[in-house]
């Protein structure tokens, strides 16, 4: 008996590792951003995803770099446009996505206070193809494929 619930609860965490789906997941592509039940947040973005040709063999970890734009306007009225460069990882069903702003597309910031600043992602892919997350972790984000439309 023991070794049947040994077994099974074996298999119950081996299936917790990550979906079927998930296993021959490609990133590649152009994503759209946006803030999840929040249609009117003004924060917007998209990103163009490539393979990372520094992919190491035998890593579990794939590789991807892509530039992403972004844009956002603060409660204080400053509004920002950025150009940025980013850094993927997939390993299973886990995304990680680490940005430097490479350029301001557009900056008006008339008020003083904290300038734009690199954004970070931390997303799981969804069975559906979406990716959802957090930005900068706390606000929940959806992507969704450029020709899929937004959801």
């Amino acid at each position: 008996m023991f070794k049947y619930i040994l077994t099974a609860t074996a298999f119950f965490f081996a299936c917790l590792n990550f979906p079927a789906f998930a296993e021959d997941f490609d990133l590649t592509g152009k994503w759209t951003i946006q803030i999840v039940d929040n249609p009117d947040d003004p924060f917007r973005g998209s990103i163009t995803i490539e393979k990372d040709d520094t992919e190491l063999p035998n890593s579990a970890i794939k590789k991807y770099k892509g530039t992403l734009i972004t844009e956002d306007r603060c409660c204080d009225g400053n509004y920002s446009k950025v150009q940025q460069k980013s850094r993927i990882g997939l390993i299973d069903d886990r995304v990680m996505v680490r940005s430097e702003i490479e350029k301001f597309l557009v900056q008006d910031e008339p008020n003083p206070g904290p300038s734009y600043s690199a954004d970070s992602f931390d997303l799981t892919v969804q069975e559906d193809g979406t990716l959802l997350g957090t930005l900068n972790s706390w606000t929940e984000v959806r992507w969704v494929r450029a020709n899929a439309g937004m959801v």
